[in-house]
């Protein structure tokens, strides 16, 4: 079950009974990448499975800080690096812990959730690479769950002017609206260009309840549909820069 797929000059060792993998998704990744990230920013991927965005981020000169809770996933990320020849400044740092305790761990150090009380001194943030430009999560059936750990993780002092980082996150939606969402005032059939339309309003939706604010008007989150999976759903990427309102949240706010 163990071989080796390549991706557009990218090398993946893997196991399919270990690790999941769709080639289906090559063009994806490296759409995310050749369109989102530049040179020189840090990337945190949050789930890298075996590191379908870590390594050719890495190649194109990204900082990257990959993470992924399954053993096998953080074991092959690294070995896909020394075979794709990452070395020296480029090499990407693996973890294998929770998402969200990865997030933490990258901003504030071990042990600090990055959550603080009104009026409370903010600890001194984690030396390396406290500061990113993007996060990725690839996990579709769950991972916009782990977009609450952005709220309230942010020190503002520290931040400075620098922009605040963009999440792309993969997740499943359906393909029809509920009966109730469906039925119109004249009984007129609501059209196709509608009903996504009003799905992805939905993902925002559940974007803004996990973060706990609203997205100022002209930063509205990007949806864009990836493929079709089965015959109700359908896989998108969701892209929104943190909004101010939920990174310097204060627990009480």
């Amino acid at each position: 079950m163990e071989t080796v797929v390549v991706q557009h000059g990218v090398r993946f060792k893997l196991n399919f009974a270990e690790v999941y993998w769709n080639s289906r998704l090559e063009n994806e990744h490296n759409r995310l990448i050749k369109e989102k990230f530049c040179k020189g920013e840090v990337v945190l991927d949050m789930t890298c499975g075996v590191g379908p965005f870590t390594i050719p981020a890495a190649k194109k000169g990204c900082r990257v800080v990959a993470n992924d809770l399954n053993p096998k996933c953080a074991e092959y990320t690294r070995v896909n690096c020394r075979l794709n020849k990452l070395d020296g400044g480029n090499m990407p740092v693996v973890h294998c812990m929770d998402a969200r305790a990865f997030v933490r761990h990258v901003v504030w150090g071990d042990g600090v959730s990055g959550k603080r009380k009104q009026g409370e001194e903010s600890p001194t943030p984690h030396a390396e690479h406290s500061r990113f430009d993007h996060a990725v999560i690839n996990l579709p059936a769950t991972g916009l769950d782990f977009v609450d750990v952005f709220r309230g993780i942010f020190d503002r002092d520290r931040w400075g002017d620098r922009a605040l980082p963009q999440v792309h996150c993969y997740t499943f939606v359906g393909k029809q609206l509920d009966q109730s969402e469906a039925e119109t005032a004249e009984g007129v059939e609501v059209a196709e260009a509608e009903v996504r339309a009003r799905l992805f309003r939905g993902v925002v939706r559940r974007v803004e309840e996990l973060l706990q604010c609203e997205f100022p008007e002209k930063e509205q989150p990007e949806i864009r549909e990836v493929r079709d999976v089965a015959p109700n759903k359908r896989m998108v990427l969701v892209s929104f820069r943190v909004p101010e309102a939920a990174a310097f949240a204060t627990a009480s706010s």
